[in-house]
């Protein structure tokens, strides 16, 4: 049995980017992401043999979506003067 789910992200912050995600590419033995970037936002578009592996597959996608977030909303260490 085949099951897929599209999560669409709406980009809030339009300096936000996903390259890092759109660049490596995700196919499993069980599932694969395919991820688009537009104007608007990002799509992910994940296939899957079963549903264990799309829940597996969807909990890292949204795993790298907090990543990418929390990296780009992180204070900026400021150097201490002697």
């Amino acid at each position: 049995m085949s099951c897929s789910a599209i999560l669409h992200l709406s980009k809030k912050d339009t300096s936000l980017s996903y390259k890092e995600l759109l660049a490596s590419p995700r196919s499993y033995k069980r599932s694969s992401i395919e991820v688009k970037e537009s104007k608007g936002g990002v799509t992910f578009t994940v296939t899957a043999a079963d549903v264990t592996a799309l829940r597996a597959s969807i909990n890292s996608v949204l795993r790298d979506i907090k990543v990418v977030e929390g990296a780009a909303t992180a204070p900026i260490p400021q150097k201490r003067k002697k």
